[in-house]
């Protein structure tokens, strides 16, 4: 993100974002994020319309 001149404020943001989708899906290697991605991501979206 640095290379393609962010912010640092948007870089932050970007990686909360990221933490957030890891803790929600408990996952614990990154290898299990590629596990039927579109419905995880369908998941978290639909978690973060509900909140």
């Amino acid at each position: 993100m640095r290379y393609a001149h962010y912010s640092i404020h948007t870089e932050r943001a970007y990686c909360d974002w990221i933490a957030k989708y890891i803790h929600f899906h408990h996952t614990q290697a990154r290898e299990n994020l590629f596990i039927e991605p579109k419905k995880k991501v369908e998941d978290y979206l639909q978690k973060l319309k509900n909140q």
